[in-house]
């Protein structure tokens, strides 16, 4: 089933070891799974989830995020900060 295993956006230094640290579930349904840098076209890749749950399984606990929300945290373990996007033209 293909809504169990969605397509994402990644960046690609996530697969090089660097901690996912921003993540975004967007209002049309897409996840961006995010590292401290700046996301361009260039560093980024589209993967099935599992391959980012496959690296870190801790972004397992994000699965129920609504849409229209993100979550952040400072450092790999830190507790995840939580919040709505209010911003249309980023959505």
């Amino acid at each position: 089933m293909a809504g169990s295993d969605p397509m994402v956006f990644v960046m690609r230094e996530v697969f090089d070891g660097k901690p996912v640290l921003t993540v975004y579930h967007e209002s049309d349904g897409d996840w961006q799974y995010l590292t401290e840098g700046q996301a361009t076209q260039e560093n980024c890749q589209i993967v099935h989830q599992s391959h980012v749950y496959e690296v870190d399984s801790s972004l397992r606990e994000l699965a129920s995020m609504p849409m229209g929300t993100w979550a952040v945290r400072h450092t790999p373990g830190a507790p995840w900060i939580f919040g709505e996007d209010t911003d249309e033209e980023n959505s």
